[in-house]
């Protein structure tokens, strides 16, 4: 038994989770303003432009204000695809690291800029932990995990070395020093621990970190605080993470599956 909370008679299931959720998290970590805004994930895939990011915002920011002129101003997150080293191997779209923008979307802080002139605050997603490490010639070989690989797709860092560690904070601070105001990181519990979304068994035989005196917990926990901080004031959002271990740490995080533009039940589930 880990924690424990008691129920009283009559009292509502949204009541009882809050107070299971403070028992969790007694001093958690929360946005100073509505998050709300638009994904472009969800309907694109990946499939995006400049031209289609910016025209996302002008429709996001008709929506933010249709009510309200005096409404929080929305957030236009550009989900994956900006990418430069985004491409399909075998069948399977590559999409992390190193990450620098397309010749389609130029300088990303000029993008930045020109989303918040719309009238949205700029977001952006990035996947930290997956690199090409042909690309990357300034992060030693020993910062590559020993059990954990994409044939042909990627390598996976290794969060308890100092080079890997460098790599994320550089790349976090990067993008909020380029003026993104939210920044979403994501897929931190397949590309780390060894298997996959639905495997029965979070890791496979012989998996490890590099720094065996330190548990799972401690090492994602370290990983989200470390990316908090490198966001410099920006909000994150963490998709495919330990909620429960970003708790306190990140002010926001996603959960439940893709919503989706194809299959409304998907959305409802």
């Amino acid at each position: 038994e880990a924690v424990y909370t008691v129920s009283a008679e009559g009292e509502s299931p949204y009541r009882a989770a809050r107070a299971f959720c403070r028992v969790m998290c007694d001093r958690p970590r929360l946005p100073g303003r509505p998050i709300y805004g638009f994904n472009n994930w969800y309907y694109a895939y990946g499939n995006i432009t400049r031209a289609s990011v910016l025209e996302d915002a002008r429709l996001c920011a008709r929506l933010g204000g249709m009510l309200n002129k005096d409404a929080p101003r929305p957030i236009t997150v550009i989900d994956d695809g900006w990418n430069k080293q985004r491409k399909v191997i075998d069948g399977i779209s590559y999409n992390g690291g190193p990450f620098s923008p397309n010749d389609d979307f130029g300088d990303l802080r000029v993008l930045a800029e020109d989303i918040s002139a719309i009238g949205c605050d700029p977001g952006i997603w990035v996947r930290p932990m997956v690199v090409l490490d042909e690309l990357c010639p300034h992060i030693p070989a020993e910062c590559y995990s020993e059990s954990q690989d994409y044939p042909e797709q990627g390598r996976v860092l290794d969060p308890t070395t100092k080079g890997a560690k460098e790599y994320v904070w550089s790349l976090i601070r990067g993008l909020s020093d380029s003026g993104y105001r939210l920044i979403k990181h994501d897929f931190t519990c397949p590309d780390l621990m060894g298997n996959q979304f639905l495997d029965p068994t979070l890791t496979r035989g012989g998996w490890h970190w590099h720094d065996k005196t330190k548990t799972n917990a401690q090492v994602f926990k370290e990983l989200y605080t470390l990316i908090q901080e490198a966001a410099n004031g920006a909000n994150v959002i963490g998709c495919n993470i330990y909620n429960h271990l970003a708790a306190g740490i990140h002010d926001i995080v996603r959960s439940g599956n893709d919503t989706s533009g194809h299959h409304w039940y998907i959305t409802r589930d």
